[in-house]
């Protein structure tokens, strides 16, 4: 049952991914910058992106499938309930 938590970690990543893009809006504004000769070219973001998603379910979905005892299963609902920011 190891693949639960693979899965479980890609619909929440998905999930969050789909609000943040929709939210995102790059409009004039942004491509009216004036950028550093060092910024990424537009096409990279996305492949960088799908391996930063790809590397977290791998690690979470990893990470909670050897948490067994009820301490571990409850933090780990506590963590994918309220993500990073609550913890700063």
């Amino acid at each position: 049952m190891q693949w639960v938590s693979y899965a479980v970690t890609a619909a929440a990543l998905f999930v969050v991914g789909g609000v943040g893009a929709r939210a995102t809006d790059i409009g004039p504004w942004y491509r009216n910058l004036n950028k550093p000769s060092w910024n990424p070219p537009d096409w990279a973001f996305p492949v960088v992106w799908t391996t930063i998603y790809i590397l977290i379910i791998a690690s979470v979905g990893r990470g909670t499938g050897t948490l067994t005892s009820p301490a571990g299963i409850h933090l780990t609902g506590r963590f994918r309930l309220y993500g990073p920011p609550s913890i700063f």
